[in-house]
């Protein structure tokens, strides 16, 4: 059932107030949460696959049309939804990767402009 706007919006708010009082703790949560959910689609993606390989070995023991369609969309569906998972996963690893956060942004920046000094320095 889904929330009512009243109900939206008090949660919006608390979300805020989260963010505001413990941003840390907010993004680590969040993060956790499409880490794991990620994480289940790989593993779903996979326990489809297989089931779908399973299929296809009866397709092959008793050849019947219908169960080796069935099989082949269980494995493609199980490889799309594994790739996926997988996919986000390794987005979520460079996302944490160091460098990429503000302070190893700014370093770089830092040394970006030490590097424009020295040369101005040179001519």
């Amino acid at each position: 059932m889904p929330l009512s706007d009243h109900e939206q919006r008090i949660l919006e708010e608390i979300e805020r107030q989260l963010y505001e009082q413990d941003p840390k703790f907010a993004r680590n949560v969040a993060s956790r949460a499409r880490k794991t959910h990620s994480a289940h689609n790989l593993r779903r993606g996979i326990a489809v696959f297989a089931v779908g390989f399973a299929a296809l070995f009866g397709f092959f023991a008793k050849p019947n049309l219908l169960l080796g369609v069935a099989a082949f969309l269980l494995m493609l569906s199980g490889a799309t939804l594994a790739y996926n998972g997988a996919k986000r996963s390794g987005e979520e690893r460079a996302a944490r990767r160091p460098g990429n956060d503000t302070v190893g942004r700014r370093l770089r920046e830092l040394g970006e402009k030490f590097r424009k000094l020295r040369r101005r320095d040179s001519d």
